[in-house]
């Protein structure tokens, strides 16, 4: 099963948000984990070049063990806590760390 992480930003006020966010799967992946990362607003070469990554354009829905919201998007707002959640597996977690959504909407 495949964690999920949607998370790098397009600021370039958010270098250090974005490192600690590599960090996170850089983390996850030295668990042993296979991560998944998509950012709408991130160019796949940036994410390549700069970090390593390589981001995947559409996550798989219902694939992911767990769901990280690393960034505060429109985007990921707009889409809505339950379709976010359907990427996940039957048993999944969700952790929204910039509340994005009511607190209810997440696992604690």
């Amino acid at each position: 099963m495949k964690e999920f992480s949607k998370a790098l930003g397009d600021n370039p006020q958010v270098i250090l948000a974005r490192r600690r966010i590599v960090d996170v799967v850089e983390e996850l992946r030295d668990f042993g984990l296979e991560v998944d990362v998509h950012d709408p607003w991130v160019k796949p070469s940036e994410a390549k070049r700069e970090y390593g990554i390589d981001l995947v354009e559409a996550p798989q829905t219902g694939a992911y063990a767990g769901i990280i919201l690393a960034v505060a998007h429109d985007t990921f707002r707009d889409t809505g806590s339950a379709q976010i959640r359907s990427l996940g597996a039957d048993k999944h977690l969700f952790f929204d760390l910039k509340n994005v959504f009511d607190a209810s909407e997440s696992d604690p």
